[in-house]
């Protein structure tokens, strides 16, 4: 079978995708049948090569995340490769752009796969109905040779839907909520399914055996205020006095332990890239990993350029004797505040 799943809601696209392969390879044999394509700009050819080897035992399942053939400006920004030969099986090689046609997609969908051959495409984005790639799947899935499953963002008008899978996923979890706590969480935070996960394993571990209560949220969870994301690059920047400015503003506002709480989160999330990113993975597979846009990451890996993993894991570590100092009335918050910026400032 060929599975198209495609649009904005990664979270729910990355579930669907790993049920898909729980079902159909076995953990054991993942390392011969399971193939997983994540650079930009992988051919056609190669897929289709990849997805016609029969398996060795049990099913083999090809996966292409981020597929680019379903959108054009994708397709363009992808297309470096154009000039490169593919080696074909008994073949000798030939570019891409005169790839064979019993090696295209197309031809793919209407001969279909040998048996226990499955082949998985990831749109994470919107895909464009009058390409031809798009036609040809969609005229397969109509056909019953193919499976094209949407995953929409949600409506930020109508978050129903995020607050129904939020006391789900809680329920799943273990956690018991109190009457609005899911709702508040959906509001405060938007409908980031990524973030909102996070942050409901931050209050479940706060709360310990209690439910998690609106009074929890309104103490921890991230204000989502720009200044803080403004606050947290002026330090990276090394610039005190900007980050000093912008924290006073945002303690008129909000709580310490609220600002020390979204400084954590976002100081987590850029730890969790540069360390990636020290792992030569590309921003494309950072992306995916985080469940965040490749635009994304690139933003927050340009705003930790010159810190190190080793240098935000230390910033962590003083950002929780802060809170240690506040919440033990050892200093003033303001002052504790502004001396653990000082500290980042002048590593």
């Amino acid at each position: 079978m060929i599975w198209l799943l495609w649009g904005e809601d990664s979270y729910a696209l990355a579930a669907r995708e790993q049920q898909l392969t729980d079902e159909l390879v076995e953990p054991a044999w993942r390392s011969l049948n399971l193939k997983i394509f994540t650079e930009a700009g992988v051919s056609e050819a190669e897929v289709v090569q990849a997805a016609r080897t029969l398996p060795f035992l049990g099913n083999r399942l090809v996966i292409v995340r981020n597929c680019s053939w379903f959108s054009k400006a994708l397709s363009s920004a992808t297309s470096g490769n154009e000039d490169q030969a593919v080696a074909l099986p008994g073949k000798r090689a030939v570019r891409s752009q005169n790839m064979p046609d019993d090696y295209s997609l197309r031809a793919l969908l209407t001969e279909g796969l040998p048996g226990n051959c499955h082949l998985i495409l990831c749109v994470p984005h919107p895909i464009q109905q009058r390409m031809a790639t798009t036609k040809a799947m969609l005229a397969a899935a109509a056909d019953g040779k193919a499976q094209v499953c949407e995953f929409p963002a949600g409506d930020p008008y109508r978050p129903e839907s995020t607050v129904v899978w939020l006391e789900r996923l809680a329920r799943e979890r273990g956690s018991r909520l109190a009457p609005g706590v899911a709702r508040a969480l959906v509001v405060r935070l938007g409908q980031d399914k990524y973030l909102l996960e996070q942050e409901l394993q931050k209050l479940a571990n706060h709360a310990e055996d209690r439910p998690i209560s609106q009074s929890d949220v309104k103490l921890l969870s991230p204000p989502g205020d720009p200044d803080i994301f403004e606050l947290l690059s002026a330090v990276l920047r090394r610039d005190l006095a900007v980050a000093v400015g912008h924290l006073r503003r945002i303690s008129l506002y909000e709580p310490s332990l609220k600002i020390l709480a979204t400084l954590t989160t976002l100081l987590r999330l850029w730890l969790q890239a540069k360390t990636m990113q020290e792992r030569r993975l590309s921003p494309e597979e950072i992306a995916k990993a985080l469940g965040h846009s490749p635009g994304r990451v690139r933003r927050d890996l340009e705003r930790v350029r010159d810190w190190s993993s080793r240098d935000l894991l230390r910033a962590l570590g003083q950002l929780a004797q802060t809170e240690a100092a506040i919440k033990g009335s050892t200093l003033p918050e303001a002052i504790a505040l502004e001396r653990f910026l000082a500290m980042l400032a002048s590593r």
